[in-house]
């Protein structure tokens, strides 16, 4: 059965402590995925106050959002 995805995503660092990955790298696959199945969601990714992930998140975030639709932003790197 399929149904129709609507709505906002919040989603968060989950398997970046257990399995030591990268947190800017769960974030963009996180992205990327909701990105592709809800293109027209909001996705609300909860940092919990990590500073050494909130702040480069924002920063690319911000570069990001002043692109226009489908380009890549300067310095992809959140770092």
């Amino acid at each position: 059965t399929h149904w129709p995805l609507s709505g906002d995503v919040a989603t968060g660092n989950w398997g970046t402590g257990a399995f030591g990955c990268d947190k800017r790298l769960k974030f963009l696959q996180q992205w990327l995925a909701v990105s592709h199945a809800r293109p027209s969601a909001t996705m609300h990714y909860c940092t919990f106050n990590e500073a050494d992930i909130t702040e480069p998140l924002v920063a690319f975030m911000a570069r990001f959002e002043r692109r226009p639709s489908g380009a890549a932003p300067d310095g992809a790197n959140p770092s």
